[in-house]
């Protein structure tokens, strides 16, 4: 059965400021002359997400996805995620790279906190039929110009991307990324600030009284 959700995440302005800080650009070039300026652009960013999900429950990979080299996967949740495509629209417009370099770092931000919601949902899901989750594995992750991939998403382990290339047309159209306004075309995904995982599944470990 596929879920559907469409979803709020917290801004946790103060730590998107301080990695954009950190990054060392000349903001006051950029027009961001303090940290009011700042709160104000991050804010703004924020208030045009448009966050949704969809993802489902694999009992065994389909023959499809084997056939395509999806191997050794025996229960688990394949989940699309998107921030939605305002955003993306608005850092295009904007005329100074230093400030789309920080938007960037922002909107990067944004999908850690889209991430972990979406895995958490799965891990209440999977929790409700005495399974636990094993953490994320990556068939698709954005890349931002000039803004670094945050280590969550450089960390987690990633299908290899010939295998995703070839699953992920499959994925998209089976969990039904149409829902939320996510497509693939010739491989391009739309928009980039999507995020794309499999959640592996593991039978809950009882403790012994």
């Amino acid at each position: 059965m596929n879920k559907i959700k469409k979803f709020k995440i917290s801004l946790r302005r103060k730590s998107i400021s301080q990695k954009i800080l950190r990054a060392n650009l000349d903001l006051k070039s950029a027009g961001i002359d303090g940290e009011f300026e700042l709160d104000k652009f991050i804010v703004g960013l924020y208030s045009s997400l448009n966050p949704g999900v969809v993802y489902k429950l694999y009992e065994g990979a389909p023959m499809e996805l084997e056939a395509l080299g999806l191997r050794n996967k025996e229960i688990f949740s394949a989940c699309v995620l998107t921030l939605g495509a305002e955003t993306e629209n608005q850092i295009a417009q904007m005329p100074n790279a230093q400030l789309q370099t920080a938007a960037n770092i922002a909107l990067f931000e944004f999908l850690r906190t889209a991430v972990q919601f979406s895995a958490e949902l799965i891990k209440e899901q999977a929790a409700k039929e005495d399974f636990e989750t094993e953490g994320i594995e990556i068939l698709y992750a954005p890349s931002f110009a000039y803004a670094q991939e945050p280590k969550f998403l450089a960390d987690a382990p990633r299908t290899p991307p010939d295998i995703a290339a070839k699953i992920l047309p499959f994925i998209f159209d089976d969990v039904n990324t149409a829902k939320i306004n996510v497509s693939l075309d010739g491989g391009a995904v739309s928009p980039k600030a999507v995020v794309a995982f499999l959640a592996p599944w593991k039978k809950l470990k009882r403790k012994n009284k």
